[in-house]
């Protein structure tokens, strides 16, 4: 209902200033439109959190590489490339799970560049993701990229809500991460990946096979 309440004035803002954007080409309309983007945006992962209960009650089996491939189709991948080098059951709840991946994927494009990183392969500026098992015999999955990183010192914060290093983050995609995977009783870390880049790892699965 809220959530109704808020994108009915969106939407006549939004409304108004596509209007006055066919006349009038300034940043100041540019900053308006900006805005009501990141409005739009903050509404959307609002009320996604809102719908996220504490303990999922119906799992099924899912394929990770099926809903990793479908969450990736999701995402604005802006060149980026994904290999998806495990496949095990995992017995989810494969709309939430989607939901914890296409976060996680967003995250490594939107900060993951290659450009701003030495040790990352190509030249062309985009991330390449990895999906991947993990050693041992520890039961869960890990995302992995190949862009700057996490800094030590921030990756006890990056999974909290509201934590953001980007002026026009909401500090909230990877706060439904932790709420999704933490619903199923999973755990979720992060670490530096193999090429520098951020590793989240996904433990405690129990995959099916």
């Amino acid at each position: 209902m809220v959530s109704h309440d808020l994108r009915n004035p969106l939407t006549i803002a939004r409304a108004r200033i596509d209007f006055v954007s066919e006349d009038v080409q300034n940043e100041h309309v540019s900053a308006v439109s900006d805005a009501l983007d990141r409005i739009e945006s903050l509404i959307d992962d609002l009320t996604t959190l809102a719908r996220q209960g504490d303990v999922i009650d119906e799992r099924h089996p899912v394929s990770l590489s099926a809903v990793a491939t479908d969450a990736w189709s999701a995402v604005p991948t802006a060149g980026a490339t994904l290999d998806v080098e495990t496949d095990p059951t995992l017995y989810a709840d494969r709309s939430r799970l989607r939901q914890a991946l296409e976060n996680l994927f967003r995250n490594s494009v939107e900060h993951g560049s290659q450009a701003q990183h030495e040790g990352a392969d190509g030249d062309d500026g985009s991330v390449h993701v990895t999906v991947g098992g993990l050693d041992g015999d520890e039961q869960g999955f890990f995302v992995a990229d190949d862009g700057p990183g996490i800094p030590p010192a921030e990756r006890e914060k990056v999974l909290r809500m509201g934590y953001t290093t980007d002026e026009s983050g909401s500090g909230i995609g990877m706060a439904i991460v932790r709420e999704v995977v933490e619903a199923h009783g999973w755990t979720i870390t992060v670490h530096e990946s193999d090429r520098g880049g951020a590793r989240f790892d996904v433990t405690g699965t129990d995959p099916l096979e």
